[in-house]
């Protein structure tokens, strides 16, 4: 701020409204004052009354203070020094690329020296968090490298700075889009950039490709993803282990520098659950560092597939969906029976349908059902097996209505374009934790709408409406004896999966809730009111972790004033309380997790009641994205240099010269101050005091 534009800072005083009328009034209770004490009956040494009207009159003159309320106020421009905030990267591919030394010397350097004299500059360390350091806590040990988040911690800062020097090499940044924050702080920020920027020779391994379920005793494949910037490399092994034993290998036969390509591992898992597995490069030769080969993945091992039974009329686009959907589930085995009298098909025996996992009723003709096949279905839904419901022109038979979560008094089929939305006490219920991506509101406004609608339904007593739309509800989930039924009113919606795809988005949200359906459906877990999930069981080392609690009454109503806290038992014990983010739900970032398995508790209390338990694993891998990648990214420290006007970057040669050129001089800032003299406790406080000692001297002197 130009200090020309405002006067220089001076003080000023005023008075209350009517200053002269409380002036006058108290000019005329110290007259009276002086009158009283001329003479005193019984009479008092002339000394005495002196002291007796000398406490009157600074007891008055305090209370004229009071009744005025004079002010003193201060206006105007007053230099101050400019604030800068230091933010030095911390993380581990600093010391990885051997340039903590060039931090160290940047920091030393005269132009910083400078710097520091001249301006109040606050110094803090990121990594995967921010924190205030000194150059002597300076530490390169960071699993990340989240350099949006230290930018945007600026905003939280009193007073906030007026630039920012940020030094750091860019290297597998995770967390917030830096060059956004830049934009959103919107402060001069002065980058830089440490280290090489050409590759180092080194081979790492980018990603593993794998099912999230696999079938004990049958054969399963995963992807490897790896490349190299190893100049003449020589054919190198990738092995695949399981609790430190080697189940496979495959020789890796090297590809163009800096190209990346795929190797497969075949194996067959021995042992149920959930099971982690690491990948192994090995073998290569003139790398700069091997932290990056060496990968974990896990994937959920069953006892057999579950089987999936389709009851179909008509074939349709809805149906393929579903031969999509169940083609690419390592743990189901579909088979499709056609219930249309356009085409003739084996009899659907009672021994198939009872025999199914779930269920899937995709609006057959009610006539090509007979009895017999139908009282099947019912037994099988309510003896635990799954069923979906999806509605659409013809008729529901009249014994599978019976165990529906709907009442059918007035509904037809309309065709239009309805518009879908998440209902609002889906966090309460146990399908909403079944897949991530399910709840997420914002993901929702991507979903199409649906082409056709069954409206006019109802919901029973007891059942939850999870999709809506302005004609009434379109899924709801019931249950039915041991079985678990969720009715879809709707057509149309494999649109839901191939329209988002099209446009880019990889997890649509509509096939997170048909995900999240199929898994509530099959699952037998009891409904609690407390559930804890993370968004997946594997994390990298320094990838924050995000938890959700979703807390429910004993009528499955969403429980929005309840206090969660979440704890880990693991390497280092974490504990945090969740806070409200829709209804019934909490969530609460961990980050700092050290390597290995964790439990993650979160109990939910009401008041000083517990309301429950849960509890789920997380693992975090030895591995951080510190690892993948030693090299500046100059690219990207640019941009961040570009997001304001006054922002400049320059590397770790030429940074004595950007440090010389920032802007020093004092900042002229317009203040006002106002000190309150008379409605002060002080003042309150003489005037008590001085009619006591006055009482007292009177009470002496026996004129009381």
């Amino acid at each position: 701020m130009n200090g020309s534009n405002f006067p220089s800072a001076g003080w000023e005083i005023t008075f209350r409204e009517w200053w002269w009328l409380w002036s006058a009034l108290g000019l005329a209770l110290i007259l009276l004052a002086a009158f009283s004490y001329r003479r005193t009956i019984p009479s008092v040494p002339r000394r005495s009354r002196a002291l007796l009207f000398g406490l009157r009159l600074l007891a008055l003159c305090a209370f004229v203070l009071a009744l005025l309320n004079p002010r003193l106020e201060r206006r105007g421009t007053e230099p101050r020094p400019r604030r800068i905030a230091l933010l030095i990267d911390e993380s581990r591919s600093i010391a990885r690329a051997g340039q903590e030394s060039a931090v160290r010397s940047i920091l030393a350097s005269a132009p910083m020296k400078r710097v520091s004299a001249l301006a109040d500059v606050v110094a803090f360390g990121f990594a995967d968090t921010v924190r205030v350091l000194d150059e002597a806590t300076l530490s390169f040990r960071g699993p990340a490298t989240e350099i949006g988040e230290a930018i945007l911690s600026q905003r939280r800062v009193f007073p906030p700075p007026d630039a920012i020097i940020l030094i750091t090499d860019g290297s597998n940044i995770s967390g917030t889009e830096p060059v956004r924050a830049a934009q959103e702080v919107a402060l001069p920020t002065y980058v830089v950039g440490v280290g090489n920027p050409h590759p180092r020779p080194d081979a790492r391994i980018v990603g593993v490709a794998a099912p999230p379920y696999a079938v004990e005793g049958e054969p399963v494949s995963v992807t490897v993803t790896w490349e190299h910037t190893i100049p003449g490399l020589q054919a190198s092994t990738m092995r695949l282990l399981h609790q430190g034993r080697e189940i496979t290998r495959a020789i890796v036969l090297p590809q163009e520098t800096g190209a990346k390509a795929d190797v497969d591992l075949t194996f067959t898992p021995s042992t149920r659950g959930t099971q982690t597995y690491t990948v192994e490069l090995e073998g290569v030769r003139g790398e700069s560092h091997t932290e990056n080969n060496r990968r974990m993945f896990s994937l959920e091992v069953v006892k057999a597939k579950k089987r999936a039974l389709i009851i179909a009329g008509v074939p349709n686009a809805d149906i393929g969906f579903w031969n999509r959907f169940f083609g690419a589930r390592e743990d189901y085995d579909l088979s499709i029976w056609y219930a249309t009298p356009f085409r003739r098909v084996a009899a659907l025996s009672p021994d198939s349908v009872l025999g199914a996992d779930l269920i899937v009723w995709l609006d057959p003709a009610a006539n090509t059902l007979p009895p017999v096949t139908q009282d099947a279905v019912v037994r099988a839904v309510e003896e635990g097996c799954g069923l979906l419901c999806v509605l659409g022109t013809n008729s529901v038979l009249p014994r599978l209505r019976e165990i529906l979560p709907v009442e059918w008094t007035g509904a037809r089929f309309e065709p239009g374009q309805f518009e879908v939305r998440l209902a609002a006490p889906l966090f309460a219920h146990p399908i909403s934790g079944m897949d991530p991506g399910f709840a997420e509101w914002s993901s929702w406004e991507s979903v199409p709408p649906l082409p056709g609608l069954v409206s006019g339904l109802r919901p029973r007593q007891g059942a939850t409406v999870l999709v809506a739309c302005d004609a009434g509800p379109v899924a709801v989930a019931g249950h039915a004896k041991k079985g678990r039924v969720l009715v879809f009113g709707g057509s149309g919606y494999s649109r839901w999966d191939i329209l988002p795809r099209g446009m880019g988005i990889e997890n649509p949200a509509g096939t997170a809730f048909w995900k999240a359906a199929i898994r509530w459906l099959v699952s037998r877990e009891a409904s609690q009111m407390v559930r804890v999930q993370t968004g997946r069981p594997f994390h990298r080392l320094g990838e924050p972790v995000r938890v959700d609690v979703f807390v429910s009454d004993e009528a499955s109503k969403p429980v929005d004033n309840a206090s969660v806290i979440v704890a880990t038992d693991g390497p280092d014990n974490w504990t945090g309380r969740a806070s409200l983010s829709g209804p019934g739900r909490y969530t609460v970032w961990i980050r700092g997790l050290l390597t290995g398995a964790h439990t993650l508790r979160a109990e939910a209390f009401s008041g000083t009641r517990s309301l429950g338990t849960s509890e789920t694993r997380v693992l975090v891998d030895a591995s951080s994205a510190e690892d993948d990648i030693v090299q500046m990214q100059a690219d990207v420290l640019s941009r961040i240099a570009s997001a304001h006007p006054g922002s400049r970057f320059a590397n770790a040669r030429d940074a004595e010269q950007l440090l010389a050129s920032i802007p020093l001089s004092p900042v002229f800032e317009y203040s006002e101050r106002t000190v309150s003299l008379g409605s002060a406790g002080w003042v309150l406080c003489g005037i008590i005091l001085l009619l006591t000692a006055e009482w007292g001297l009177r009470r002496t002197h026996g004129l009381l």
